[in-house]
């Protein structure tokens, strides 16, 4: 029975890990900023969370965000403390409390102390990302856990992830490319590294949710079971996995479709599918036309088009002889191919922005070459009833705060979904508004902000500016930037040579988050 001082240690213990990992998921609001040269992150206030010291600055995993400094990586926690100096040649961001580390050469995992916990001592580290890792000793990969214990030795020539319980691998096979093995055999281990399906194929995918894995055999590809049992027999030169019940095969002469029986559904070779079904119909090329098949497998809309897109709430869109027009599921053209240029029907509005050409008011003097054809945009909706005439050089039919931007005669303005002209063309560049309901405006050559109802609620002052996040823009003057609430007040003076929106910056928390090179990709790669 655990005394009083024991019961407090582990109270306090359970405290710790239960605050840590509440603030390893608070939002970080932070933008990224250079100066000199060197990168940090500014919060909201205006204060440093990390200063401009580093020559890149990742977001946060699981409370700590990777820096680089002199080609080399360490890591900072959300107080912009550094933990781990950069040391290391190459890491992965963390997961699951480690991160994965090079250093002369070889990897190893170190814990949020910035302890090395593994022992640089791997060749390779893939897959850092799920409970059993990747690596490669002595030319041989298995698997190991967190702690760097072998779970499966290495012993193969190549393998590839754990998905369904089961990962292929390989032995006999030449490396020779990413993710490329020549020759050997493959076959599958379950996480307790046994040989559950033998080492027999020539190739061989992870397996998919549906419970089947690719495999090739003879030169030809096929289907398996997690049995090993060949559901669908190696006969295809290419395949895809299921989706929705269906994938696409390649024989002799073409593509077809099958089912999960294996049966060949269509019953001619086409050049080219579509990825899958929209509307329960899906685009094949037949020759160098495209047209429709349906769910047997049946052409339910004969291939005729130069080009075709996938249907979306009843219509088609198509291209012949150069111009775009709108079909219905019967194959009927509900709107008449007769437009230069066209975007798909905007999912929010129900409309689409659509080009025609303009003769030339005139004839061309003697000896002189024909004017272009001039291009002008406007609007339809679904019925190819006209929402806004041809008259405008450029539209997006997508409505941010029900606003459309458009340009007529090189100015910028705004319209609403039904073609009124709330914003009146006058501006020498625009941007869309954002959902803090101001969008950025350029008047000679100088950048300011507008509301929805075109009053200018930030005079036009600035170089350059960016968009809203979170209340504030980077807003650049004399070749440096700072930061402006939505009064326009300087609330974080110019001082930087770059700065970014704000963004959250953990991606621990979700949400709003960049792009990174964490999770299975190494920062340090050439």
């Amino acid at each position: 029975m655990l005394n009083i001082k024991q019961l407090y240690v582990v109270i306090l213990a359970f405290l710790y890990v239960g605050l840590a990992t509440a603030q390893d998921k608070t939002p970080i609001y932070a933008a990224k900023v250079t100066k000199d040269g060197k990168y940090g992150l500014v919060g909201l206030n205006g204060k440093f969370i990390i200063p401009p010291q580093y020559d890149n600055i990742d977001v946060f995993n699981d409370g700590m965000a990777m820096v680089q400094k002199d080609n080399l990586y360490g890591f900072v926690n959300q107080a912009g403390q550094v933990i781990v100096a950069p040391q290391y040649e190459e890491a992965y961001n963390y997961f699951e409390g480690i991160a994965c580390v090079k250093k002369d050469g070889k990897y190893g995992f170190i814990n949020k102390s910035g302890e090395l916990v593994v022992p640089c001592q791997f060749d390779k580290v893939d897959n850092f990302n799920n409970p059993l890792k990747t690596v490669q000793m002595n030319g041989k990969w298995g698997f190991a856990d967190k702690t760097g214990n072998m779970v499966i030795p290495a012993k193969y020539d190549y393998v590839k992830n754990f998905t369904e319980g089961l990962a292929a691998v390989n032995n006999g096979g030449k490396f020779i490319g990413e993710n490329v093995i020549q020759g050997g055999k493959w076959g599958y281990i379950d996480n307790t590294g046994k040989m559950v399906i033998p080492e027999q194929f020539e190739d061989a995918w992870t397996f998919t949710s549906d419970g089947l894995g690719i495999v090739k055999k003879q030169g030809k590809w096929g289907y398996i079971d997690k049995s090993g049992k060949m559901v669908i027999a190696a006969q295809f030169y290419a395949c895809s996995t299921f989706n929705n019940g269906f994938a696409s095969v390649q024989k002799e002469g073409g593509y077809g479709l099958i089912n999960r029986a294996g049966k060949l559904l269509t019953t001619q070779p086409f050049a080219a599918l579509g990825d899958n079904f929209y509307d329960d119909l899906m685009t094949a090329q037949f020759g160098k036309k495209w047209g429709y098949i349906d769910k047997t497998g049946k052409m339910v809309i004969q291939a005729q088009y130069d080009e075709a897109s996938h249907f979306s709430n009843g219509l088609g869109m198509v291209k012949k002889m150069g111009r775009t027009g709108w079909i219905d599921k019967t194959g009927k053209l509900v709107i008449p191919a007769i437009y230069i240029e066209a975007t798909p029907f905007s999912e929010k509005t129900g409309i689409a922005a659509v080009s025609v050409g303009l003769k030339p008011s005139a004839p061309p003097a003697p000896g002189a070459k024909p004017a272009p054809i001039e291009r002008k945009w406007g609007m339809i909706d679904k019925t190819n009833n006209k929402v806004v005439d041809n008259i405008y050089d450029q539209i997006n039919p997508e409505a941010i705060k029900g606003l459309i931007l458009v340009v007529k005669d090189g100015q910028y303005g705004f319209i609403d979904p039904t073609g009124k002209e709330v914003i009146a063309p006058k501006y020498d560049e625009a941007r869309d508004f954002t959902e803090d309901g101001l969008a950025a405006i350029s008047v000679s050559d100088k950048w300011g902000y507008i509301n929805t109802q075109g009053v200018v609620v930030i005079k036009p002052q600035f170089d350059e500016v960016s968009d809203f996040s979170f209340g504030m823009a980077p807003v650049s003057k004399n070749s440096k930037w700072g930061f402006i609430d939505k009064t326009g007040k300087l609330i974080i003076p110019a001082q930087f040579d770059q700065a970014t929106q704000f963004i959250n910056m953990n991606k621990s928390a979700g949400g709003n988050t960049p792009g990174t090179n964490g999770g299975d990709d190494t920062s340090g790669d050439d």
